[in-house]
């Protein structure tokens, strides 16, 4: 989501009605563009996967052949009795390995090559999928302020972005505790340096530093009984504009 867009947005004239349904916009046009940045992270992936299964087969089927050769040449050499026949066989023989063993060194570093490309396709690919899932935990908890949004984001994705990988599926990204971006937010959601980007922590009523006598009302519950609550239970209750009281 581009800020200086939003800042426009919210500075232009026009109800603020009508200013949130842009920024919605805006935000789903940038959620879309991961999506399609996504696929296109896949199809490359799925081409390079081809490519490589091609490449490592015309290598195994030219190591057989070269091997074959070699065992071929070593065997003429044992039943050539002529010393001149012998030294003809063994310079072929050097000559055979020689280009066996360029070839051999030259398939590695095509190897090696694709390696390292793929490595670099696959972390793009991961970087997405978990910017993706923390997009769509910032809204379940009904992070929606686009400063608040990118602030929130950006915190998470540095110090706790590398620890998710896709799992299984290959799509969902977990961690080494087999959470998600999801549970794992819906948790941070309940500290404080998470807390001033809840839409409730920002009312005024019970967040630190907000003005008034403090959170009342079916709504807020305590520290201890928040804790108790499943991470999923803790994003439902924020989304609900849930307070900590």
């Amino acid at each position: 989501m581009d800020l200086q867009a939003v800042l426009a947005l919210l500075g232009g004239e026009g109800a603020d009605e009508e200013k949130a349904g842009k920024i919605i916009a805006l935000h789903k046009s940038g959620v879309e563009g991961l999506e399609k940045a996504k696929e296109k992270i896949l199809a490359e992936k799925k081409a390079e996967q081809e490519k490589h299964a091609k490449l490592a087969g015309e290598i195994e089927a030219e190591r057989e052949a070269a091997e074959a050769r070699l065992k071929e040449l070593e065997g003429q050499i044992g039943k050539a009795s002529a010393e001149d026949a012998q030294k003809a066989f063994e310079a072929q023989l050097a000559r055979e390995t020689a280009k066996f063993e360029a070839k051999a060194k030259k398939d590695a570093e095509a190897l090696a090559e694709w390696e390292r490309k793929h490595t670099g396709l696959l972390e793009r690919r991961r970087k997405d999928l978990v910017k993706l899932e923390t997009e769509a935990a910032l809204t379940k908890l009904g992070i929606t302020d686009p400063i608040d949004r990118e602030n929130a984001l950006e915190k998470f994705l540095y110090n706790h972005g590398k620890d998710f990988k896709p799992g299984d599926d290959d799509e969902l990204p977990v961690n080494a505790d087999f959470k998600t971006v999801e549970e794992v937010f819906g948790q941070l959601a309940a500290t404080p340096q998470y807390q001033k980007f809840i839409p409730a922590k920002n009312s005024g009523g019970g967040a630190s530093g907000g003005s008034g006598t403090g959170a009342q009302g079916k709504n807020v519950i305590s520290r201890e009984k928040l804790s108790k609550m499943n991470p999923q239970e803790q994003a439902d209750f924020f989304s609900k504009g849930g307070a900590i009281g």
